[in-house]
């Protein structure tokens, strides 16, 4: 008998929590880290939910609350908005929204169904696009388990649903629990430390929270005048939406009795707000930029650079796009300012919305960041490269060749470096060295991988180093060559991504020459030093 094949056709496995883990790292590969990638999605889903389609205009009746608490004695992370729409749209079972998925019919108004699926983006007006975002709420716990909750502002309609790893599947409610059975399932899933919602809008909470998003909101509340954004919830808020906080709106974090509203501080509360020569800023601004891609005519809204009058942060040091208010990350990668101004130096743009959509297909998944060969991208980096050389000659700063910027990066890094020259008897053009030894060693030449910048990103060389190893004695010798490398300010060494160990046999009165290249495998950024 003839077997029927097609009936043999299931779907195939996949273990969603390893799916989850492959999220969390892409967040964690971006350099910002995983609690960082938390807030900016949790904001970004609460904005895009927002009543008022116009940005400005919705601040001043949005608002979004992070708070840490504990449920069941563990920490737990819940965050909701209000001013919002909740999640609207038809209240579907499992199998009719995957149909519907199927058939291409989720909508944009169709909010709770799409919040339900995988990698459908919410359709909302934030800057959301892949859908991913849902997934970092369950990276952030533990047990990649979440509660969620919302009061619709259409039908105010109160529904609620948990969605939780088993085994190795990320399961939920075939349909969400509604009105009297939401309310007694929030009491229950959180054993009562969450209530009911009383307002429009959208409650997350993450159950047993990862000790990183825990240890960045608590440090949040410790006094601190640094600006750090890598470790405080808080201004990993402020550098992400800052557009909007400016706007005015409204983003709390809580902890305990303590509250905190987000504020625009310095160096971002001057970079949003100065003008060209005053307190010591010098900033240059251009509006309605064209930008021709193919044969369409669009506009860069507004850019901006600005050199401070002191150094800035380094997750500033940069020119980034922000996209529905939101900054999604750097554009300026090998486009390097001055080396006088390159530590005091920052900028960015704001496109109108049909540039956004092109350079959209540009983004990572993570939205921190671009593929530099997509369409669009390639033409606005031209622009940037063309106004900042406008920039430097309005600021009297002598465009140099290539080769010139390359030589003068060399000499200020090996004068950076003259103090451990000297001790290890190193030749520089600062330093003779110590007095002459049996055996001497000296940087030749050296490049690095920005022209007017001694900034190094992960993922690049330095190099070619040439080192020359002369023996001074009439005696052969040989001698064991070690290269490590070392990040300024950071005690452990990275010589682990580049370890070199050459044993080499010197005849009497020779001189051996070695080039090598070190290559940044996993830091996010470091400086030569």
């Amino acid at each position: 008998m003839e077997r029927d094949i097609g009936h043999q056709y299931v779907s195939m496995p996949q273990n969603d929590l390893h799916q989850i883990d492959q999220v969390v790292r892409e967040y964690e590969g971006s350099g910002k880290g995983l609690a960082h990638g938390l807030q900016k999605d949790a904001v970004q889903n609460g904005f895009g939910a927002r009543l008022i389609k116009n940005e400005s205009r919705a601040c001043n009746n949005w608002k979004f609350t992070f708070e840490l608490l504990e449920i069941n004695g563990l920490p737990a992370l819940t965050f909701w908005d209000e001013g919002t729409t909740g999640l609207t749209g038809d209240i579907r079972s499992v199998e009719e929204i995957e149909q519907m998925s199927a058939e291409r019919k989720l909508t944009h108004e169709q909010n709770l169904s799409r919040f339900l699926t995988r990698f459908e983006s919410g359709g909302n007006l934030g800057a959301g696009s892949f859908g991913r975002g849902k997934l970092i709420f369950q990276g952030a716990s533990k047990t990649a388990s979440i509660v969620c909750d919302s009061l619709r502002n259409t039908d105010k309609q109160y529904i609620a649903f948990d969605r939780k790893i088993v085994g190795t599947k990320l399961v939920q409610q075939r349909i969400p629990f509604q009105g009297d059975e939401a309310k007694e399932f929030i009491k229950k899933a959180t054993n009562s430390a969450l209530m009911p919602l009383t307002f429009s809008g959208t409650r997350i909470t993450v159950l047993n929270l990862k000790d990183e998003v825990v240890e960045a909101i608590k440090n949040s509340f410790i006094s601190s005048n640094d600006n750090d954004y890598s470790n405080d919830f808080i201004k990993m808020i402020e550098e992400t939406w800052w557009e909007i906080i400016k706007f005015g709106a409204k983003i709390y974090v809580k902890h305990k009795d303590n509250s905190k509203l987000v504020a625009l501080t310095d160096p971002l509360k001057s970079i949003a707000d100065c003008r060209d020569n005053q307190n010591g800023y010098r900033v240059y601004s251009k509006e309605l930029i064209p930008v021709v891609i193919g044969n369409e005519t669009y506009r860069i809204k507004e850019l901006k650079y600005i050199v401070a009058p002191n150094h800035i942060d380094e997750d500033l040091r940069e020119i980034w796009i922000q996209r529905k208010r939101m900054k999604i990350g750097g554009i300026s990668k090998n486009v390097n300012p001055h080396h006088t101004i390159h530590k005091r130096f920052c900028g960015y743009l704001v496109l109108e919305p049909k540039l956004e959509d092109i350079i959209l297909l540009a983004e990572g998944t993570t939205h921190y960041g671009f593929n530099l060969n997509r369409k669009g991208i390639k033409q606005i980096r031209d622009i940037i490269r063309t106004e900042l050389d406008n920039y430097q000659q309005k600021l009297g700063l002598r465009t140099i060749s290539p080769e010139s910027a390359s030589r003068q990066d060399m000499l200020d890094a090996m004068k950076e470096i003259n103090e451990a020259a000297q001790n290890l008897g190193l030749l520089t053009e600062f330093s003779i060295g110590s007095k002459s030894r049996e055996i001497e060693m000296s940087v030749e030449s050296f490049s690095l991988p920005n022209i007017n910048s001694k900034r190094i990103e992960f993922g690049e060389d330095i190099g070619p180093i040439v080192y020359s190893i002369k023996n001074n004695t009439m005696q052969p010798k040989f001698a064991t060559f070690h290269l490590t490398a070392e990040q300024r300010g950071v005690s452990e060494k990275i010589n682990r991504h580049s370890k070199i160990k050459i044993l080499c046999r010197l005849y009497d009165k020779c001189c051996n020459t070695y080039d090598f290249s070190i290559f940044i495998k996993d830091r996010p950024s470091a400086t030569a030093c």
